[in-house]
């Protein structure tokens, strides 16, 4: 291998990884904000319901209107996690640009390595010794016995 082929084997797997990191951080984003939304909805259901029992962390209410637990305040402050979602999204699409520039399709790799993992599912050796039950049989319905004779 020449100095060259060093260099651009070592950017190629800098890029790799990185891109790896941050498709981990988009994923780690999206859960989070995905459980915000239900704190979202949460409020959003009492201010409907009971916008009087809607208490936050920290604040100190009457007996007449206590009840719920209290809604972190931090939990509605979604803005910046938005920004750093795009901004790894960003990030991501220029590490795929970089990519393409060094002749390396990260989608391709991941289209042959699905296709190779959908063969070694589907591989007769990797049968199990009892097959699943028909949908059928698994839902309830049965199957008409045919007349013999008629």
């Amino acid at each position: 291998m020449t100095d060259t082929d060093k260099s651009a084997t070592l950017a190629i797997g800098k890029l790799v990884v990185e891109q790896f990191d941050l498709e981990k951080q988009i994923g780690s984003l999206r859960d989070e904000l995905g459980r915000r939304a239900a704190v979202f909805a949460q409020v959003g259901k009492m201010l409907l319901l009971k916008p009087e029992r809607l208490v936050f962390e920290g604040e100190n209410v009457t007996e007449q209107f206590a009840g719920e637990s209290p809604i972190e305040r931090n939990a509605m402050d979604v803005a910046y996690l938005i920004a750093d979602l795009r901004a790894a999204i960003v990030g991501k699409g220029e590490c795929t640009a970089q990519l393409a520039e060094l002749g390396i399709d990260p989608e391709e790799i991941e289209r042959r390595e699905n296709a190779r993992n959908s063969r070694a599912v589907w591989n007769p050796a990797n049968a199990s010794p009892d097959p699943a039950p028909k949908k059928a049989a698994a839902v309830g319905f049965t199957v008409r016995p045919k007349k013999s004779g008629v």
